[in-house]
């Protein structure tokens, strides 16, 4: 289970990283196994994860300032606006390579920039393929 949030000014963040974590193996699916909780985060907002597909992030950024930034990448660019995917998906291992030298950076939800939206991505898009297979 996958739980996506980004860090925003939600006064719960910290709360919900601790809920997921403290999930993870607890619960059982119908077989009886325990069922993975893995936090997806971005901080400071959704939008890192979309501009590190344009450029490296390292220094602390305000969610605004990424939104800007994202906005000279994508013009006109505006939260959930449909076609992201199709203007992005050529540029998804650079977002990933980036996303994972930030964490290497950061080793911690809290440190902005951060996210670890490549952990989930890359999977979907490998389900996506195995089932074009």
């Amino acid at each position: 289970v996958y739980t996506v949030f980004d860090r925003d000014r939600h006064r719960s963040f910290d709360e919900a990283i601790k809920k997921a974590e403290d999930s993870n193996q607890k619960l059982k699916n119908d077989e009886k196994k325990s069922v993975k909780f893995q936090a997806i985060v971005s901080n400071p907002n959704f939008e890192l994860w979309l501009l590190l597909h344009f450029k490296d992030v390292h220094e602390s950024i305000l969610g605004e300032d990424a939104l800007t930034q994202l906005r000279q990448e994508i013009e006109g660019y505006h939260k959930s606006q449909k076609g992201i995917f199709q203007n992005t998906q050529a540029y998804i291992e650079e977002a990933a390579s980036r996303a994972k030298a930030l964490r290497v950076e950061a080793n911690s939800y809290d440190r902005n920039p951060f996210t670890n939206v490549d952990e989930l991505v890359l999977p979907l898009l490998e389900i996506g393929r195995t089932r074009l297979i």
